[in-house]
């Protein structure tokens, strides 16, 4: 019996490389619509689906391939006889390799993602149908989607003798690649149904995660535990530009650095480390916004990831080099700038866009399941705090507690942080006592030869005691934000006043565990 491969592809990159190569190899290829075109325009011999079928493509060609002797030929079993007869007896020719990859619905979402009827063309009937078929009847029929599996089937080809001969280990291996890549393509479309329909007061009764595997890392958090990123589309959302490898850990914190300055204007640049900022500041200019990120802790920048809302300068790039960095992103770096730090061959480099659109759901696997939440993009506009004491903030107060309450919200719980209008000035990070995070504060700002005075203090959570007003009576800052809710905020909004500070409820939480 002489072997056959039924080819339908939108993605068509190697694939006249490939039905040379089958070609030659004395397999004969059938093909359908675009595809039987390509591969015929490249010398190639081809039957085509309809002279079998003796149908057309119909229904503005969602029907090609859906017919018995096409199916029949990729689920006939050539290892029952009872197949084989039955194919015998309707004349239909069992193929041993199915190539099929699918309309882009990705691409399609983007450019027509509003227009339902448009992306209703786009979800591929016969494509997955195909690849489904001979995954399931895999020990007779290969299914194949990937272009840069092509190199690979030949080679497998060539050893094994021919198609049918590929051994079983091998067939299972690429009937578990292309059930993956059918789930991934049903996956999309769900989603894109589901956004259509959820109520935006609940979450999704159901979430189908399509994730590819885009690299592999060296370690995990620690050098024993394997790690990889895995990723939701092909878009390019950073792109380094020089240095090693990224490591799990630098991921979490690009993401937080990157996160942080983005939510500013004017220059900003932002210090991580261990996923919690350890210095932010604004300035007239980059570098001046740098120095003062620098300033909020001065030893433990030491090996951070800086995040800059700008295009890194040669300027910059001079104080830059001066440091040990593990990471730099931005959005962009000027020809100056990777000039002088392409000589630290060891830092990364990192522009990222600005215009991603964020997925809403946060999630953490745990042994009973996962938890999804809402994403924390909560941004709170100055009228919505409310001043609960005699005294009241002025407009430089108001600037550095707007700076302090958006910063500690990336700070781990219990947080607390001191800010002034332009930087930060101390943290207190993942403390099980909102005490002891302030003390930390207060010892990181003293140990930086910081001057509290005249700054604000942002607390992620309510106050269940004064005894954080007591703690900070004697540094002469300004005033306090935070949530409100306690059963003791009269006694808090008491302390605050006895002490002369004002204090502002935001009636918002930002825990961040």
């Amino acid at each position: 019996m002489n072997e056959k491969v039924l080819i339908s592809v939108t993605d068509k990159r190697g694939i006249e490389e490939l039905a040379a190569g089958l070609h030659s190899r004395g397999i004969g290829i059938v093909a359908s619509g675009g595809t039987a075109d390509a591969i015929e325009a490249s010398g190639v011999a081809v039957t085509r689906v309809e002279s079998i079928t003796g149908f057309p493509g119909i229904l503005d060609g969602r029907v090609k391939t859906l017919h018995p002797l096409i199916f029949g030929g990729v689920l006939g079993d050539i290892h029952k006889p009872s197949h084989l007869e039955e194919m015998d007896r309707y004349s239909i020719h069992a193929f041993s390799l199915v190539v099929c990859n699918f309309y882009d619905f990705r691409a399609a979402m983007k450019k027509d993602g509003h227009e339902l009827q448009k992306m209703i063309e786009k979800i591929d009937i016969g494509g997955p149908s195909m690849l489904r078929a001979a995954a399931k009847n895999h020990r007779s029929c290969l299914p194949l989607f990937d272009p840069a599996a092509y190199p690979t089937l030949l080679k497998d080809l060539d050893e094994a003798g021919s198609l049918r001969e590929i051994p079983l280990e091998k067939r299972i291996r690429y009937s578990a690649e292309a059930f993956a890549y059918t789930a991934e393509y049903e996956a999309m479309i769900a989603t894109f149904f589901r956004a259509g329909t959820d109520s935006t007061d609940t979450l999704p009764s159901s979430i189908h995660l399509s994730l590819r595997k885009t690299a592999d890392m060296r370690y995990g958090e620690n050098p024993f535990q394997k790690a990889a990123l895995y990723s939701r589309g092909d878009d390019v959302i950073w792109t380094q530009l020089q240095g090693k490898e990224l490591s799990y850990n630098n991921y979490a914190d690009l993401q937080s650095a990157r996160e942080i300055v983005l939510s500013y204007q004017r220059p900003a640049s932002v210090i991580i480390k261990h996923s919690n900022p350890c210095g932010f500041g604004l300035g007239k200019t980059q570098t001046e916004a740098y120095l003062a990120a620098v300033s909020t802790d001065p030893v433990s920048y030491f090996g951070g990831i800086v995040g800059f809302n700008s295009q890194v300068t040669g300027e910059t790039a001079e104080v830059l080099k001066k440091s040990f960095l593990e990471c730099i992103i931005a959005p962009e770096f000027s020809p100056k700038a990777l000039e002088i730090l392409n000589k630290k061959s060891n830092l990364r480099l990192l522009c990222y866009s600005d215009s991603i659109i964020r997925e809403d759901l946060e999630l953490k696997v745990l042994d009973v399941g996962v938890l999804v939440q809402e994403r924390d993009t909560l941004h709170q506009d100055r009228s919505e705090w409310t001043c609960v004491t005699k005294q009241k903030p002025g407009e430089e107060d108001m600037n550095a507690l707007e700076l302090g309450w958006n910063l500690v919200k990336h700070v781990k719980s219990n947080a607390v942080v001191f800010a002034s209008a332009d930087r930060l000035l101390g943290v207190g990070a993942g403390q099980m006592s909102r005490v002891d995070s302030v003390k930390i504060a207060i010892r990181k700002s003293r140990e930086a030869g910081l001057d509290l005075q005249g700054s604000i203090l942002a607390s992620d959570a309510f106050f269940p005691f004064a005894d954080v007003v007591d703690q900070v009576k004697d540094l002469n800052i300004r005033g306090i934000i935070q949530p409100g809710g306690s059963i003791r905020d009269e006694e808090v909004i008491e302390a605050c006043d006895r002490e002369g500070l004002f204090m502002l409820f935001t009636g918002k939480r930002h825990f961040r565990h």
